[in-house]
């Protein structure tokens, strides 16, 4: 697990929130996330997901007194079982400037709450 944290770019901040992961043919599966970063979301789900598969991620951030819609595609880069559950480190695709600003904010403000 050390070298995995050695070759992170950016630092993860934990967090307990509900996502969404909705998949090609409009499946759809609940997951919690569990840290987030600049560039990925570890979740936990129910279900084991398939490296390299496509998903469209969404999940409401809480910034200050308000909650932002936030959504995205990602790319799951791993899944590993962990008792009855999978963990899946999740890379975002191709943010924009705006989803780039909130995810930013987020990550500002639990900083700040460390």
């Amino acid at each position: 697990m050390a070298k995995l944290d050695e070759r992170r770019v950016y630092k993860r901040f934990d967090i307990n929130q509900a996502i969404t992961l909705t998949f090609p043919k409009e499946n759809y599966i609940n997951a919690v996330g569990i840290n987030i970063s600049k560039t990925g979301l570890l979740c936990k789900t129910d279900i084991f997901l398939d490296s390299y598969t496509r998903v469209f991620l969404m999940l409401s951030i809480p910034i200050g007194n308000d909650n932002k819609s936030f959504s995205c595609e990602a790319i799951v880069i791993w899944c590993q079982k962990e008792d009855e559950e999978y963990n899946a480190g999740l890379q975002f695709v191709e943010l924009f400037d705006e989803q780039k600003e909130i995810i930013q904010n987020y990550i500002n403000e639990l900083e700040l709450n460390e």
